[in-house]
């Protein structure tokens, strides 16, 4: 087994299956508990890549957000270092 067994594990259970229909529930468990090692591996790389997708937009938010701020923070001090100059 791939370490990690029990995470995907808990993420079969509680985030594919209630999405799929009865049919296809049923054959990704049966499916799951009857998987190689390589089906295990090829399993973790398309959980991955649906974390990845998931997790895309917040990261992009605190890119962004980040951003701002450096702009912000660049733009206030120059304003302020260009103020001190004037009133000299």
């Amino acid at each position: 087994m791939v370490h990690g067994g029990i995470i995907r594990q808990w993420f079969v259970n509680h985030a594919a299956l209630p999405v799929l229909p009865h049919n296809w529930a049923m054959q990704l468990a049966q499916w799951f508990e009857q998987a190689s090692y390589a089906q295990e591996l090829i399993l973790h790389l398309i959980i991955s890549v649906d974390l990845t997708v998931l997790l895309l937009p917040l990261t992009f938010l605190i890119g962004q957000a980040s951003i701002s701020i450096s702009a912000w923070v660049s733009t206030t001090d120059h304003s302020l270092k260009t103020q001190q100059v004037r009133q000299k």
